[in-house]
Formats: C-alpha cells, sequence, structure tokens
C-alpha cells in the first residue's frame, strides 16, 4: 500500500501521467469536498493539487505535458459541472501558484468524460454528445457525435498509434446498476467523421502497442484493431475486470473472484491460458487497473 485515506474511504480514477512519475486520483479534502490528489509512484510524495472545496469531482484527465490535470466538477453532488485545469506544479499555494482555474461553464449533468489531444491544444468532453475545445482560442466546436439520448458518451482517450482519433463508448446502458457500456467508435478529431467501430458491447478497455483490450462484465478479448478479430483472454471472471495490458503487451491483468468468491488480480500471458493470481485480499473490491513500467532503481 502507498496511500490511504482510511478504511472504507474511497479513492477514485486512479490514472497514470503520461511520462509515468506520477499517480493522479480523487480522493476526500475537507469536509465533503472531493479534489484531485497526485502521488509518486511509491507514495513517497503525496499532494492535494485542486481546492474548489466542491462535493462533485469527476472524469481526471492528464495533459500530455504530465503537469496539468483537467477535469468537471459541481459544488454539489447532483448539480451542474463545469470544466477546470489544475496542476502539481506550486500546488501547495493552490489556486494562484498552479493556476487552478475554470476552462469551460458547461453547465449540465449529463458530462461524461474528458480527454486531451495528442499535442494537448484541444479538450476533448461529452455533454451528451462528444465536443472539442481549442484550448487556444477557446472555440468549442459543434456537437462531433450524435446521441442515441440514452446516457452521455464516456471512456474518452487517445491512441498514440492514432493521434488525431478519439474514441469513446457510446452508452447502450440497459441496468444502470450493474454497471454503465457501450460501443466503442473512433472519430477525426476535427471532422467527426466515424474512423473506428467496435460493436460488442464493453464497459472498460486499454490500448496497447498494436491491440484492444476490451472488458465486458464478465469476459475480456484481445482484439486486433485493423480487423476486428479478436480471441476471448478470460470468461467468467464472476466480477467487473477492468483488464489492461502490460507494457509491453505481452501480458494482461484483470480482476476475478477466487474459488472464496473475493475479487483478486490475476496476470495473464496473451495467447496462453497460464493465468496467476498476484493478489490475497480478504474483503473489499478492486478497480482501476494501472500497469506501470517501474524501475525501482
Amino acid at each position: 500500500m502507498i496511500v490511504t485515506f482510511g478504511v472504507g474511504v474511497p479513492i477514485r480514477e486512479l490514472s497514470i501521467s503520461p511520462n509515468g512519475e506520477l499517480l493522479a486520483f480523487i480522493a476526500p479534502g475537507n469536509g465533503s469536498a472531493y479534489e484531485i490528489w497526485v502521488s509518486s509512484l511509491d507514495g513517497s510524495y503525496l499532494q492535494k493539487i485542486s481546492c474548489l472545496g466542491f462535493a462533485d469531482v469527476r472524469h481526471l484527465a492528464w495533459h500530455p505535458d504530465s503537469q496539468q490535470v483537467a477535469f468537471a466538477a459541481a459544488q454539489s453532488v447532483g448539480s451542474p459541472l463545469s470544466l477546470y485545469v489544475t496542476s502539481w506544479v506550486n500546488s501547495n499555494q493552490c489556486p494562484q501558484g498552479n493556476n487552478q482555474r475554470q476552462i469551460l461553464e458547461v453547465n449540465s449533468t449529463q458530462i461524461g468524460g474528458i480527454s486531451y489531444s495528442a499535442d494537448g491544444n484541444t479538450l476533448y468532453f461529452s455533454n451528451d454528445s462528444l465536443y472539442a475545445l481549442d484550448l487556444n482560442s477557446n472555440t468549442l466546436s459543434a456537437p462531433l457525435t450524435i446521441t442515441r439520448g440514452i446516457g452521455a458518451d464516456f471512456g474518452l482517450s487517445v491512441r498514440t498509434a492514432t493521434p488525431n482519433v478519439i474514441y469513446y463508448l457510446q452508452d447502450i446502458t440497459i441496468d444502470p446498476n450493474v454497471v454503465q457500456e457501450g460501443l466503442l467508435y473512433g472519430i477525426d478529431g476535427i471532422t467527426g467523421t466515424r474512423v473506428f467501430e467496435y460493436s460488442s458491447p464493453i464497459y472498460w478497455y486499454d490500448w496497447g502497442i498494436t491491440h484492444l483490450l476490451a472488458s465486458a462484465k464478465d469476459a475480456v478479448y484481445h482484439v486486433n484493431p485493423d480487423t476486428l478479430v479478436g480471441e476471448t483472454l478470460v470468461f467468467s471472471t464472476g466480477t467487473l475486470p477492468y483488464a489492461v495490458y502490460s507494457p509491453d503487451e505481452t501480458h494482461a491483468a484483470y480482476v476475478k473472484l477466487d474459488i472464496n468468491g473475493i475479487p483478486q488480480i490475476y496476470i495473464q500471458t496473451i495467447g496462453r491460458e497460464d493465468a496467476r493470481q498476484l493478489t490475497n485480499i480478504t474483503e473489499g473490491t478492486i478497480t482501476d487497473l494501472i500497469w506501470i513500467a517501474y524501475n525501482r532503481s
């Protein structure tokens, strides 16, 4: 364990910085507030980098420079959200020192996700449909996607191999009490033209070097994005697997129930049936897996 805010206190939306040196996450601030925090990989550095004092904070996204984080926030749960940015640099002097500020008053409760473009000049976000905010001119695009009226697009990401494409999950959720599910699409970040479609319902995905790791409610698929041909890596996980690739894409890590019905982390070689249990927890849940290339030296 490297960071804790107490037993039963949630830490949400764990995310690694693009340079692989810092973790960002949402955790309690003062009173009922939640804030953005960052830590080093070993937990020796821990810093609160936002200071809004708001009760609803979500959808954090790292800037490609690994210094700035964008997020959505509202003063109270259920209130309209707006978009903010903050930085871990000089964050002990928040908000002036690290230039925490609102960048767009969206005034909506339907923000489903946020992602920077590969060059950091555009912030994509969903407000039911997908939009692009030009951070240099503060110009907002017309809708890039057409909503189906079920829920906001979510799970936004930009892939290194296709930097001009924004990927997202179009909501097809049937039972929101179980998990939010979607179909994975990719569109040109400027024109909105659809260039990718994976039409199997998933709730979570991870891009590797060349392949896609798609997590359904109780199964994981290793998919070639060019042919859309995939192999089942694991099925009947009994819980949401949150599968991620190793940095070299030779292995995958995922969550699966053990023989006692307790969620554990397993790793498995891609293309083999050699799953190995890594954890041995006795209670609780596991979410937000990240596989980090970590050199202890």
